[in-house]
């Protein structure tokens, strides 16, 4: 399920198996495509589309990642 971990992050959307699926605190996030955003936990202000996309760290900022595996 999307947004599993989600405690008080607000403001996200997700959209898709697995996304956001460690978010705890997260806000203002946007993911889209199967397990995109799946190791944010605390970061905020990221886009992810593309399955697989990610940042790869659990707490970046302001990051885009767009494209599979991206």
């Amino acid at each position: 399920s999307a947004l599993n971990s989600n405690t008080t992050g607000s403001n996200n959307i997700a959209n898709g198996q697995q996304v956001l699926y460690s978010n705890t605190t997260g806000n203002n996030n946007i993911a889209i495509g199967y397990n995109s955003g799946g190791t944010n936990k605390t970061g905020s202000n990221n886009t992810y589309i593309g399955n697989g996309a990610d940042c790869t760290d659990s707490s970046y900022n302001n990051s885009t990642a767009v494209g599979y595996l991206a």
